[in-house]
């Protein structure tokens, strides 16, 4: 048989067979071992070669490494789910392999630090102020060393060497946006350097080593900023509101030396070089990605508005148009994003491999092609891209996308997931982030195709980060994590990997030969999945339960039972003040403090002792009410201990030092020590105010007499004392010894 006819026949078998085939004679295994045959395989059990091969030398090892990568998504899984407490989380930068992760949060500007295969978040956070409090920041640029922070204020920062989060240090730049911070974006291979956009519409270069603005880079207008792509040597690329893209071709290694040579030139303008401008001025919109090949000096552009969206690849040198993208989406474009393959293999390119998804769900993936070298004429024509790949992904808007040579991550607004395979454009796996109410399929997504209503923003899929088997997504306060290796790095600890290795390669073996068991080990991967689901969905409701519990208990505290409502509304109609709540909490203080024991057995003693104190107030008031003339009380108004508000002072320490009196006449043991104290202080029953009077109690005509809760003291002052505050020269400093001695004595009785 001929050597070509025999490859294509044994194409059609599957890798075992084919791997089993070798063994079958020596021609057989010299026509299998060779690349084409292991290549016509590939195609006929794909259906077609890949867009991007995954950098393997040979065909074979590229078959083999997408069934191994597809076995590993389809099989068992590892799922952590945790809350790093910074609230919102907006980015996130990790590395799977190490394990580590930061997550920032831009609403309370922190970063937390966590490991992403067991969930465990670190002690201690970064912040961005000196005061190491939460304070909102506009835009973050998270790295491995170091994180850039962009403020409202127009500042920009640099946080470094936060390995302990103890003594991190933070690095604020001479000069400042007028205006907000857009964008962040660093330069490759140029670590000393850092990009900054301004909602003024200028685009700044600062050097991190001197902290200062090396050059201010403005355009044609003051739209502002929305992306940044730099190259150091060949020149900077931004985007702005309306969909132009300004270019300035600067040397940025040239302009940090210049900068450090000659300081007077910090912070000088440049003008823009070049302006690729919207084809279509009638339909501004966002540039929402920038996509620079230095090597071709090419540039691809999304522009996206609220009506249409396009994408064009430019040749920046001249300002032509070579591509454009069309046919692919009937809707708004949301996200874009691209990959670029840089390992080097046999028949492998570094193309740009584009992705784009639309507010309908449906995601588009290009094979942008390589800028020619020969550079065009003025007039030639764009060359028409069609989509490589049209997927229908979700039933929402897309949010996240990742794309590489094997995968499609997508995340959408209904909180799921989904792995996509690139070469067939079939689901490998759904992933749900968060669940929500009316199912993850779209259907409870507000602006999709099928949106029935908005959804909570929680569900949201904010962040995507994707491994060989590995997948990391964010949503809200929320960062799960899936493993699909079959041993996660936290698992892996302490146990043998090649006991394990082995025992999985020997399940694999055995299931690949039995279809019984193929069947149940899907149904124990369904069972797994199904307890998994409702174990994450009873774990967020008892975290909301327990939220609206703490602030159901902290509006109490605050209003009281009689204010609040269960159901969040306010049962009075309105709230509280500052104000009514300070003298709400006084009086209950004070009710509390003059409430005596109930239920002890003093009770009996303590109510007949008031019912007294009560009977004998009311026979003296009546007594002594009617024998005092107009004379007698303008006589006693002379005698006066204090003035009015002194008085007032005085009656509140004495309603203390009143309830006490009565606490500590409780005890019948102590009834006679009670009874000296009455007599050797000459108190009487009474009550303050006696007449309507708050200066002062005249119970008598012994003299002036003060107050103590339920009982009077008459006061025994030296007649010098008394002439002296009735001249008005003091304010009874002897009623302030008679008071400390009075609460003295009382302290005695009480032990």
């Amino acid at each position: 048989m001929d050597v070509v006819l025999l490859i294509h026949v044994l194409g059609n078998l599957d890798y075992r067979n084919l791997q089993q085939a070798q063994l079958v004679c020596r021609r057989w295994y010299s026509v299998i071992s060779d690349d084409s045959c292991w290549r016509h395989a590939f195609e006929i059990n794909f259906g077609s070669l890949p867009l991007r091969r995954l950098g393997e030398s040979s065909w074979r090892k590229e078959y083999l490494k997408r069934v191994q990568l597809l076995r590993g998504f389809q099989s068992g899984k590892h799922i952590v789910r945790f809350d790093p407490r910074i609230g919102k989380v907006d980015q996130f930068f990790l590395d799977y392999q190490d394990g580590w992760m930061y997550c920032g949060s831009l609403e309370r500007g922190m970063v937390a630090f966590c490991h992403p295969s067991t969930g465990r978040v670190e002690k201690g956070y970064v912040y961005f102020t000196d005061d190491h409090v939460p304070a909102k920041v506009e835009c973050m640029l998270l790295d491995r060393h170091r994180i850039a922070v962009g403020s409202a204020t127009g500042t920009v920062a640099l946080v470094s060497d936060f390995k302990d989060r103890a003594n991190y240090v933070i690095t604020r730049f001479t000069g400042f946006h007028l205006g907000p911070v857009t964008c962040l974006a660093w330069i490759p291979d140029l670590p000393g350097a850092l990009l900054t956009g301004g909602l003024d519409g200028t685009v700044k270069l600062w050097d991190v080593k001197s902290k200062v603005c090396v050059r201010t880079l403005t355009g044609p207008t003051t739209s502002p900023i929305r992306t940044i792509a730099c190259d150091k040597r060949l020149g900077v690329l931004a985007g702005n509101d309306i969909g132009d893209v300004n270019f300035w071709a600067v040397d940025v290694t040239n302009l940090l030396e210049e900068s450090a040579s000659l300081p007077s030139l910090n912070s000088t303008s440049l003008s823009t070089t070049r302006t690729l401008s919207n084809r279509d001025p009638s339909r501004p919109g966002p540039v929402s990605a920038i996509a620079y090949d230095a090597k071709t000096a090419s540039a691809v552009v999304a522009v996206s508005s609220d009506s249409t969206s396009n994408i064009l690849q430019w040749d920046v040198r001249r300002g032509t148009v070579l591509t454009e993208f069309a046919g692919g989406h009937a809707a708004r474009i949301s996200v874009t994003t691209w990959h670029q393959s840089s390992a080097a293999g046999k028949g492998n390119d570094d193309r740009l491999l584009l992705a784009t998804g639309d507010v309908e769900g449906s995601i588009c993936i290009w094979d942008v092609p390589k800028a020619p070298l020969i550079v065009p004429s003025a007039d030639a024509k764009p060359t028409i891209v069609k989509p490589s790949r049209s997927l229908k992904a979700h039933r929402s808007p897309i949010t996240k996308l990742l794309v590489d040579g094997f995968k499609v991550c997508s995340g959408a607004t209904d909180g799921s997931v989904k792995l996509i395979d690139l070469l067939t454009g079939r689901c490998i796996r759904t992933l749900v982030v968060r669940r929500i109410r009316g199912g993850n399929d779209g259907l409870g997504a507000g602006g999709g195709a099928g949106g029935a209503g908005p959804v909570s923003d929680k569900a949201t899929v904010r962040c995507i980060w994707a491994g060989h088997y590995q997948v990391v997504v964010a949503t809200g306060d929320t960062v799960k994590s899936w493993d699909f290796s079959g041993i996660s790095a936290s698992a892996g600890k302490g146990k043998s990997r090649k006991g394990a290795g082995g025992a999985r390669g020997w399940v694999s073996r055995h299931v690949a030969t039995n279809p019984r068991t193929q069947r149940r080990l899907q149904q124990v991967q369904q069972r797994m999945q199904i307890r998994d689901d409702v174990r994450d969905d009873r774990w967020e409701r008892d975290l909301e339960r327990d939220a609206a519990d703490e602030s159901f208990r902290l509006a109490v505290k605050m209003n009281g039972h009689s204010l609040v409502d269960r159901g969040g509304g306010d049962a009075g109609g309105k709230k509280m003040t500052e104000s009514e709540l300070m003298s709400y909490a006084m009086m209950v203080s004070m009710e509390n403090l003059h409430v005596p024991s109930v239920g002890g057995e003093d009770e009996p003693y303590d109510k007949d002792l008031m019912e007294a104190m009560e009977k004998s107030l009311l026979d003296e008031h009546s007594v002594v009410q009617p024998a005092l003339s107009q004379g007698n009380r303008d006589s006693f108004s002379q005698h006066k201990v204090s003035p009015p508000q002194e008085a007032n002072t005085w009656a509140r320490r004495a309603s203390t030092y009143g309830s006490s009196a009565g606490s500590s006449a409780s005890s019948l043991a102590r009834s006679g020590q009670w009874d000296s104290l009455l007599e050797r202080y000459e108190v009487r029953p009474g009550r303050y105010g006696v007449g309507g009077s708050n200066s002062g109690n005249l119970t008598g005509a012994g003299g002036p007499s003060v107050a103590h809760g339920n009982v009077t003291v008459a006061q025994r002052l030296p007649s010098q004392a008394i002439s002296y505050a009735a001249a008005g020269g003091g304010t009874g400093g002897g009623i302030e010894d008679e008071e400390l001695q009075y609460v003295l004595e009382l302290s005695k009785v009480e032990k």
